[in-house]
């Protein structure tokens, strides 16, 4: 959130400012001021800016009325409270919030998905007759649209589940990285469940490979944890009353 000095309003005419945006976009980040902020004449500019990577059906955003300078206030509600996040509803999954994940692995996974979707269009749904009606054109374009939009929201798109109690907020140490990195030793933790199970020849390698993924994931999560109270501590120094809150 800031001052940016680039007009978002004027992607089109504008190639730096094309760039700009794809390059937050490209990241996983949507701007969440789409309307001009400051004024200097007759003219207009959208120059400052938030960018999020949370999606969510209870955020809210926009720009104040309030002519304290030429610079509008602008403002972003983002909830933060399990309640809040939670008070919506979602047909597909009772995980509401979305966070963009965007990473080598998954761009490639993208490529890949990309990739299958025109291979199958081109072959079995798109008509490419010239005398074809412009409502058959929309139709086609509505349809492909679907199937690009599936497969970004299936590559970079992972859903937080705020219910939970191991989620960031209640303990806001662990980012979206030790969050998968959890549900991969829980992952482990079944493969040797399993193997022990059916007994696996290789239950050994595999038990250990678990418990040193375990262990390291373990120091990671503690760091983090001590990391993030040394910096509230560290912004407290001097005020007790803040230490305690």
């Amino acid at each position: 959130m800031g001052d940016f000095n680039l007009n978002t309003l004027s992607h089109e005419d504008d190639v730096n400012v094309q760039k700009y945006i794809d390059a937050f976009m490209c990241n996983g980040f949507a701007p969440l001021i789409n309307k001009p902020t400051h004024f200097k004449g007759q003219a207009s500019t959208a120059i400052d800016q938030i960018w999020c990577n949370v999606i969510s059906e209870n955020l809210s955003s926009g720009v104040l009325n309030i002519s304290t300078s030429a610079h509008m206030p602008i403002y972003a509600a983002i909830p933060t409270s399990t309640e809040s996040l939670n008070n919506t509803t979602d047909s597909a999954s009772n995980l509401i919030t979305r966070i963009h994940n965007v990473c080598t692995k998954t761009i490639e996974k993208f490529k890949l998905a990309i990739s299958n979707i025109n291979d199958n269009y081109s072959l079995t749904k798109l008509v490419t007759d010239s005398t074809i009606t412009p409502t058959k054109c929309i139709d086609q374009f509505k349809s492909y649209y679907g199937y690009i939009k599936t497969a970004y929201d299936d590559c970079f798109l992972d859903y937080v589940d705020f219910s939970s109690k191991r989620n960031f907020i209640d303990k806001p140490w662990i980012s979206l990285g030790i969050a998968k990195s959890c549900n991969v030793k829980n992952n482990l933790h079944v493969d040797v469940i399993k193997a022990r199970k059916r007994g696996d020849p290789n239950f050994d390698k595999i038990e250990a490979y678990y418990k040193l993924y375990r262990t390291k994931l373990t120091a990671i999560k503690r760091k983090a944890q001590t990391d993030y109270y040394k910096k509230r501590f560290d912004k407290c120094q001097g005020d007790l009353k803040k230490c305690w809150k």
